[in-house]
């Protein structure tokens, strides 16, 4: 009598599952963001299986859309993924995480604007004046400019924006990374992609016309 071999499911080697691993993001870290709410103190393979494939989906979903928006037709950028949060209704909840890009001459033209009317009319401000009233919006303002960015231990950035959350946390893109060690020795080098964790961040500074940043 033959002897039938059991085939394991895919996934990857050295590591158990009840579940077929047919997933692309890494499940441990869907773990991790999972297990940061404060509410949740167990997480099964069933859930984190369907958590993770369902998140899948929603981006495949949201670049596919983006696509569609997109006027390039080969590729996404922020304009179309901004584009297709604030056009499509059941897309709301993203509109705060991930806001439409105004350029920083542009904004600086709606806040003189206002203010001018502001103190010409002695009316209260328009929407336009909202633009930095809160401190992440001159963040906002500057998605997709190069950013200086003030960290502890005596590290400095400078890069694009290319995204950030309300705890600070940022991606640059294209980074000088210079850290200071005590008064004698400088470190210089450049990332193509960096993600800044907001606890460790001091200071953010907007783009500057006409300097060398």
């Amino acid at each position: 009598m033959a002897s039938s071999q059991v085939k394991s499911p895919p996934g990857k080697q050295g590591r158990a599952s009840n579940v077929a691993s047919d997933l692309t993001l890494p499940t441990q870290r869907v773990k991790m963001i999972m297990k940061s709410c404060p509410d949740v103190e167990t997480v099964s393979q069933e859930t984190l299986h369907l958590i993770t494939r369902a998140t899948e989906l929603f981006i495949q979903y949201l670049s596919e859309e983006s696509l569609t928006n997109s006027s390039k037709r080969d590729s996404v950028d922020y304009e179309a993924l901004a584009d297709s949060v604030h056009s499509i209704d059941h897309l709301e909840f993203l509109k705060e995480a991930i806001p439409k890009k105004v350029m920083w001459a542009e904004a600086q033209r709606l806040i003189e604007e206002n203010s001018n009317s502001y103190f010409k009319d002695d009316v209260e401000p328009t929407i336009g004046t909202m633009a930095v009233e809160e401190p992440l919006d001159l963040i906002r303002l500057s998605l997709d400019e190069r950013i200086y960015v003030k960290m502890r231990n005596e590290r400095e950035l400078r890069g694009r924006l290319h995204a950030y959350d309300q705890h600070l946390n940022m991606i640059l893109g294209d980074v000088d990374d210079e850290t200071f060690e005590e008064v004698y020795k400088t470190t210089r080098r450049n990332i193509p992609m960096l993600f800044v964790r907001g606890d460790g961040v001091i200071l953010v500074a907007p783009p500057m016309r006409g300097g060398g940043m």
